[in-house]
């Protein structure tokens, strides 16, 4: 916590706080809260999200893409799909 605070704060809010930032930063999109339930939690209305233990594994969720543009060219030693080479 901020030392400037010299612990006036109130504690279970600090927590809530720190909880729901974390949910909003979940790898997969999907399990995020929306921002109609973190501005419920922020005013109070309802609990803050309970936490896994564990940290979410790292999930990068690929986009569709048409199988047409979905190739992958070598060049100069990197492999780079058509879409970054041509575009959408």
């Amino acid at each position: 916590m901020d030392p400037r605070l010299q612990l006036n704060f109130n504690k279970d809010q600090a927590e809530g706080v720190l909880m729901l930032g974390l949910a909003c930063c979940h790898p997969n999109p999907n399990k995020r809260p929306s921002m109609k339930v973190a501005l419920q939690i922020l005013k109070g209305e309802i609990a803050p999200p309970i936490l896994p233990n564990d940290k979410p594994a790292f999930m990068w969720l690929a986009m569709d893409c048409p199988e047409e543009e979905s190739r992958i060219y070598f060049s100069g030693g990197i492999l780079s799909p058509s879409t970054e080479l041509s575009g959408r």
